[in-house]
Order: structure tokens, then sequence, then C-alpha cells
């Protein structure tokens, strides 16, 4: 099967509770519904994961602490003492993924190497969630590897 690499990764990174999504097993499909669509195309989609339940996995993004764990790991690696331990201060307590972005506004190439390494691990979740699913596509996502 091929799947459809964009809209997996989008349902990766849309993680609120009122998105969820599933990956069709037999064709690579991803099926997104938001509390906002329109009734009749919510259960539609209910209707076709329910006729056939072992065709459909849910996607489940990775959750605030395994992401909260990567901004750490990152955070860990900043050469740059000062801006480690500004890092460091972001992510103690609550509103700590809005100050670490902030924090990482005033050095932009620390950020730029966040995104990549944010999207490395969001990758990486791809993967495992692949594998624990049991589904092996016939096409390789286009980050690679």
């Amino acid at each position: 099967m091929h799947i459809d690499w964009g809209a997996l990764d989008l349902a990766f990174e849309t993680s609120d509770i009122e998105h969820s999504s599933w990956l069709d097993r037999m064709t690579g499909e991803v099926l997104s519904v938001f509390d906002g669509d329109d009734p009749d195309d919510r259960e539609a989609v209910f209707q076709r994961i329910n006729a056939q339940p072992k065709r459909f996995v849910a996607i489940e993004p990775p959750d605030a602490r395994a992401q909260w764990e990567w901004m750490s790991e990152f955070t860990a690696s900043v050469p740059d003492a000062q801006l480690r331990d500004l890092l460091d201060v972001a992510l103690d307590g609550r509103g700590a993924f809005r100050r670490f972005k902030d924090v990482l506004l005033g050095a932009p190439e620390e950020r730029q190497r966040w995104s990549r390494f944010r999207d490395d691990r969001m990758h990486q979740a791809i993967a495992r969630f692949l594998d624990e699913a049991n589904v092996h596509p016939a096409n390789a996502p286009p980050w690679g590897p």
C-alpha cells in the first residue's frame, strides 16, 4: 500500500481533543474528523470505520509529556550556556511550550535546529506507529528512512 505521507504527518502534528484521525491499513489513506466538520461528513467517516474496524488504526500523536521530553533533550544539546539556561527555565511549569518557543525566537539558528530536531522525533514516532500497527508502506516517506 502507498501511504499518504503528507496527511499522516499532518495527523501527527494535529494533536488536540477536537481532532481524530485513522489510517486505513489497506489503502494508506488517512481519515480525519474535526469537531467543526459537517455532521454528515463526520458520520460518514465513523460509519466507514465502524463497518470494518480492523481495517483502520487510530492515529495517536505523541502526547505533551513526550514532546516536553524532546524539548528537554534538545535543550541539553544547546552549545550556548546562556541560551541553554534560558531554555531550562522556560521548561519549568505550566506554559513551558509557549515559553520555549518564545526563547527560541531570539535565537534563529537554534530555532531552525529545533525545528529539524522536532521533525526528526516526529518522524521517528510515525515510524514506530506504523511498525506497531504492522503497516509496511510500499512508498518511502519524503523525509527519508
